[in-house]
């Protein structure tokens, strides 16, 4: 045990070597790649939050950052049909909040940077809420996304692919990122008709580092 301790404690230690630690979070703006047919859609706005590890492969130029992020993801689908002469509208807002890991390389041109990378999303919850308009009447009505009636994988793969400013202050790093992120994976679980959709993010970031 005492060896087991010991060992974590060089690794740590060679680990924080030309490393760096920081937090960040902001704004993601968010919404679906898919081929199914709507009448009109608009994208959902939600937060991301978490932590990074930057380690230099070589100084001032290339280094591999990874972090762990709460992000939130969503959409909006709006669809209209006659029923006897009587529209009925239909309003489905998406709501899928992930655990989310990207690995990513990191190339320094002075102060600007830019980032690219896989990233690896695990859902810890999703619901939509489903709004339906025949007339003058409307109902509001809930629905558990990945409960035993889902049709939604949790995990989601995908790349990441972002630019940004870098500027010191007396105790840190700050930086701002513009990022997006594109799922690779269908979310769908149960295809019919060949029918996918796919996570696409815009995601802007304020951060702060701290180390070499």
């Amino acid at each position: 045990m005492k060896k087991f301790f010991l060992f974590a404690v060089v690794l740590f230690a060679v680990l924080s070597l030309n490393a760096q630690f920081g937090i960040k979070g902001g704004l993601n703006i968010s919404g679906m790649s898919t081929d199914i047919s709507v009448d009109g859609s608009k994208m959902g706005l939600g937060m991301h939050v978490g932590a990074l590890y930057e380690h230099d492969l070589v100084a001032d130029l290339l280094s591999i950052r990874f972090e762990a992020l709460y992000s939130q993801k969503g959409y909006d689908i709006y669809n209209k049909t006659t029923v006897a002469s009587v529209d009925m509208i239909s309003d489905v807002v998406t709501n899928i909040n992930y655990i989310e890991v990207p690995v990513l390389a990191k190339v320094e041109l002075g102060p600007v940077f830019v980032t690219a990378g896989p990233y690896f999303g695990v859902a810890l919850n999703g619901k939509n809420t489903v709004k339906t308009t025949l007339g003058t009447i409307s109902t509001t009505n809930e629905y558990d996304l990945f409960d035993e009636n889902g049709n939604l994988k949790k995990s989601d793969i995908g790349l990441q692919a972002g630019a940004g400013l870098e500027f010191g202050l007396p105790f840190a790093k700050a930086f701002f990122e513009a990022r997006g992120s594109f799922g690779m994976v269908n979310l769908y679980d149960v295809v019919v008709a060949d029918e996918y959709a796919k996570n696409l993010t815009l995601m802007l970031s304020l951060g702060l580092k701290l180390g070499e």
